[in-house]
């Protein structure tokens, strides 16, 4: 398919007056048209893909054979601000770079006039009406603290309450790449018994935070560790592998996990978003809409950002 034809098909399924500045200046990748074992070119580097009708194992596997970093699903009712995000990681990395997690959120919370401001001064302003949490730890003790301090938030957050489990499980596995994942490569491997007590001290402290979007009900769940020593594509393949290993073959004590628990994240959310920083921090997110049901069909984005 050509490019223009690839752009018109996306204008068309996604009807946004955002992309008049947006595809002219990226490499638009229609999924579903290109999707093989070998598609892995180096012009698809920078650029955005979409899909339509894919599996969590198809998409892993696109994601491994492509390498490209930012896969929308064009089902997706936020799609606009996943092309926004991918778009602006691809062309302005730097506004990543202090706080992640907030810049990530401010566009995904955004309004269409603060998205403009995005695509035209690179601005990313944190809304006002965030309601936000932020719990940090340096310690394999303060685990329970953690858990039981997102589980009473949820209290405050409208029909967060039956994906309680779910939510609460998402901040278990963040917690434990944080702690025990994370500072394998600068501390030597320490995550071959999750029984040791683990303390990372204050100067990597790591932290997780809860945002809510009270518009589309979507609860987002970051973690944020202070190592940096996270591979995002290197972890999409160990992540595609265990699709084709299987999770019993895939379980591995080695340096960085084997994968299994960013599948069961991934298995669980809406939207993955992964930003390093090498050698300094990681940070991962995911989004979980309470609106609907548990096990239903989910619509997944993908964004991976190193630099």
């Amino acid at each position: 398919m050509s490019r223009r034809l690839v752009v018109e098909n996306f204008i068309k399924e996604v009807g946004s007056n955002v992309l008049k500045r947006i595809v002219d200046k990226v490499t638009l990748v229609n999924v579903n048209n290109v999707f093989s074992d070998k598609i892995g070119d180096t012009k698809y580097f920078d650029a955005i893909s979409f899909y339509q009708a894919m599996d969590d194992h198809e998409v892993m596997a696109f994601a491994s054979h492509s390498k490209i970093n930012h896969i929308l699903n064009i089902e997706d009712p936020i799609v606009v601000k996943h092309l926004v995000l991918s778009f602006l990681m691809i062309t302005q990395s730097q506004i990543f770079h202090t706080d992640p997690f907030a810049a990530i959120m401010s566009i995904f919370l955004a309004d269409e006039r603060a998205i403009d401001r995005f695509l035209t001064k690179g601005e990313a302003d944190f809304p006002d009406d965030l309601s936000s949490l932020r719990v940090s730890f340096c310690s394999s003790s303060d685990k329970e603290d953690v858990l039981e301090t997102v589980s009473e938030a949820l209290n405050e957050i409208p029909g967060a309450s039956r994906h309680r489990s779910e939510i609460v499980l998402m901040v278990d596995e963040l917690f434990t790449n944080a702690l025990y994942n994370a500072p394998t490569t600068l501390m030597g491997n320490i995550s071959k018994d999750r029984k040791n007590m683990v303390v990372l001290g204050s100067a990597r402290e790591a932290v997780v935070q809860i945002a809510y979007d009270k518009k589309l009900k979507r609860v987002y769940i970051g973690c944020t560790d202070l190592f940096g020593t996270l591979a995002p594509n290197a972890l999409i393949d160990k992540v595609y592998q265990t699709y084709n290993k299987g999770v019993e073959s895939s379980i591995s004590f080695a340096c960085g996990g084997a994968g299994i628990g960013v599948r069961l994240l991934f298995e669980k959310a809406e939207s993955m978003s992964i930003c390093v920083q090498k050698e300094e921090k990681s940070c991962l997110i995911f989004s979980i809409d309470l609106s609907q049901k548990q096990g239903g069909v989910s619509k997944k984005s993908l964004h991976l950002l190193q630099v």
